[in-house]
């Protein structure tokens, strides 16, 4: 890998975890508020509120991928650019082309990974979320 293609990772990488945090940390407060309210209400063990709440991370984590990928390359390439970095690195001779080669990779990872969670964790993460919701409701 070269240099410049893991210098332009790693200054997606840490907004882009730093979003994600955040932006799951947003949705899941609806969430804990929610939840609270049902522990109030049906006095439910604190096991079974946790479970009820690690079986909803895969619909809050759906949405937050794609939301903290977007703000991640915002991030990265408006601070090479504020810093006239790819100014440089196109004074230099490297193509736009490969400039933004990292940010596509790194964009369509995040795509598979998004895919596999729809089409894999989230069907079955929301089957077991029902199922627990059902057996909450009936006891």
């Amino acid at each position: 890998m070269k240099i410049l293609t893991r210098y332009i990772l790693k200054e997606m990488l840490a907004p882009t975890a730093l979003g994600f945090a955040f932006y799951t940390f947003i949705i899941l407060m609806r969430q804990l508020f929610d939840l609270a309210g049902m522990i109030i209400k049906r006095s439910l063990p604190a096991s079974t509120v946790l479970e009820l709440l690690w079986l909803s991370l895969p619909n809050i984590i759906v949405l937050t991928v794609p939301m903290s990928l977007l703000f991640g390359i915002l991030i990265a390439v408006g601070r090479l650019s504020a810093d006239s970095e790819i100014i440089s690195m196109r004074a230099l001779g490297i193509s736009t082309r490969m400039i933004y080669r990292p940010v596509f990779i790194f964009s369509f990872l995040t795509f598979l990974l998004n895919f596999y969670l729809m089409n894999v964790l989230l069907p079955w993460g929301n089957t077991r979320l029902q199922a627990l919701r059902a057996e909450i409701y009936t006891s």
